[in-house]
C-alpha cells in the first residue's frame, strides 16, 4: 500500500483558509485582544433534542496550546460520550487553525483517500455542571492562524429551565505559546444562547408505584389512564386529594394511574410565570434541584420497599429533583401519611384505593395480622380501631 504523505505549509494555509471574528452579542469583553467566543447564537429548547455550539477564538499572535473552564447554569446538562467524557470535539472543518498533515491511504475498494493527521489534541471533564477543556500538541506546534474555530460543545437543556438568554461564564482562560508564555484574557459571561419557549416532559408513573407527583411548567391536558390531584385539606390523619381536569402551570400535583401511565407533553412555556418554587395547600413543587428540610413537617414519596408513601424527612435534608413535589403538614407526627381521596376512598401511604378484602393495614402501609387495642388501622377501605382480630 503506497503512502504519500504531503506536509501543509503555513503560508498555504494561511493563504488559503477564512478567518472568524466575533460575533454581535457575544459577551466579548472590550479591550481584550485574545478571546475565546460563542461563534453564532443558538437556540435549544427545554426538554428537546440535543444542539451544539461552536467555541472560536481570536489572538494576537499564533499560540500552541489554550485553556477554559465554562459554567452552565443549573438544567443545562453537557451530553457524555459512552465512555463518560464530555462530547467536546476539536474542530476540523475548513478553517481550522490546528496543523495537520495528510496521508493518501488505500481504502477496502482499492481507491485512495486522505486522511488528516492532527497534531494537536482536546481534552476535557465535567464536575458540578462545569465543562473544563484544554488542548495541547505533543509536537509543541504552533496554530497556524491567529483566530478560528476550535471545538463544538454538545448539550442538553432540562425541560423545566427559565426561557430566554443562557448565560454561560468564560473563566480560567489561558493562550500558551511553544516558549510557555502565556496571555490571560479577562473572565466574562456570554449570553449567545438562548433557551427557547417548546418544552417537552415525559412522567412516568409505573403500575406497580400506581402514585407519583408533578410540577409542569406549561399549562396541558391530562392524558388517558393518569388521574391528577391537588391536596388542599387535612381530615384527622387522612390528606383529602381532589381531583383536577388539568394541568395548570407551575401547580403542584400528586398522581394516580390504576394501570401505569407514560405519557410525554408538549406546551409554551410563559417566562413571566416562571417559579423556581410553588406551594398550592399542603403540597409544594420544584423546577430546580432543591433541598428538602427534615424536621418540620416536611413529607417526601419515597419506595422503601412498601410501595410509595410520604415519608417524614429526618434530621437529613432530602435533595429533590426538579419536577417533583413534596407536602407539608406542620402538626403532623406520623412517620408516613395515608390519602383519602375526594370520594371518600382511603390510599394506605400510596400504595393503592381502597383494599376490598379483609387485610388489615397500619397507617404506615404495612400488612398487620392483629390489630393492637387503641391503634388505627385501615380495613376493607375503612378505618377501624384496633382490637385483637
Amino acid at each position: 500500500m503506497k503512502k504519500m504523505k504531503h506536509l501543509f505549509s503555513l503560508l498555504l494555509l494561511l493563504v488559503c483558509v477564512q478567518a472568524y471574528s466575533a460575533m454581535d452579542g457575544s459577551g466579548v469583553p472590550e479591550g481584550d485582544t485574545n478571546y475565546f467566543y460563542i461563534e453564532e447564537d443558538c437556540t435549544v429548547q427545554p426538554g428537546g433534542d440535543r444542539t451544539n455550539y461552536i467555541v472560536a477564538f481570536s489572538g494576537d499572535d499564533y499560540y500552541t496550546a489554550y485553556n477554559i473552564v465554562f459554567g452552565f447554569p443549573e438544567g443545562i446538562k453537557i451530553d457524555l460520550k459512552n465512555d463518560g467524557t464530555p462530547r467536546a470535539t476539536m474542530y476540523t472543518g475548513s478553517g481550522t487553525p490546528y496543523p495537520y498533515t495528510i496521508e493518501e491511504v488505500e481504502n477496502e475498494d482499492g481507491e485512495l483517500e486522505e486522511v488528516k493527521e492532527y497534531t494537536h489534541l482536546v481534552a476535557s471533564n465535567v464536575v458540578d455542571n462545569t465543562l473544563r477543556l484544554g488542548c495541547y500538541s505533543v509536537q509543541n506546534a504552533d496554530f497556524t492562524k491567529t483566530n478560528g474555530r476550535l471545538f463544538r460543545v454538545y448539550f442538553t437543556a432540562s425541560p423545566y429551565v427559565k426561557p430566554g438568554p443562557l448565560p454561560i461564564t468564560f473563566t480560567e482562560q489561558k493562550f500558551v505559546k511553544s516558549d510557555e508564555t502565556a496571555k490571560v484574557p479577562t473572565n466574562y459571561t456570554s449570553t449567545a444562547i438562548t433557551v427557547g419557549t417548546t418544552s417537552k416532559i415525559t412522567l412516568n408513573v409505573s403500575a406497580a408505584n400506581k402514585f407519583g407527583t408533578c410540577i409542569l411548567p406549561f399549562d396541558a391536558a391530562i392524558p388517558e389512564g393518569l388521574k391528577v390531584y391537588s391536596c388542599s385539606s387535612v381530615d384527622g390523619d387522612c390528606l383529602v386529594l381532589t381531583e383536577q381536569q388539568s394541568f395548570a402551570a407551575y401547580t403542584p400535583y400528586i398522581l394516580y394511574a390504576e394501570n401505569g401511565c407514560t405519557a410525554t407533553l408538549t406546551g409554551e412555556v410563559d417566562a413571566t410565570k416562571y417559579q423556581e418554587t410553588v406551594t398550592d395547600g399542603y403540597i409544594s413543587g420544584t423546577v430546580v434541584t432543591t433541598s428538602v428540610a427534615g424536621g418540620t413537617g416536611n413529607y417526601v414519596m419515597q419506595n422503601k420497599g412498601d410501595g410509595p408513601m410520604f415519608y417524614k424527612v429526618g434530621d437529613t435534608p432530602f435533595s429533590l429533583a426538579p419536577g417533583k413535589c413534596w407536602l407539608t403538614i406542620p402538626n403532623a407526627q406520623q412517620s408516613a401519611l395515608s390519602f383519602r381521596f375526594q370520594d371518600g376512598t382511603t390510599g394506605i401511604g400510596s400504595i393503592a384505593t381502597a383494599d376490598a378484602g379483609n387485610t388489615i393495614y397500619d397507617l404506615n402501609g404495612r400488612v398487620v395480622t392483629n390489630m393492637l387495642p387503641g391503634k388505627l388501622y385501615i380495613q376493607g377501605g375503612k378505618k377501624v380501631w384496633g382490637t385483637d382480630k
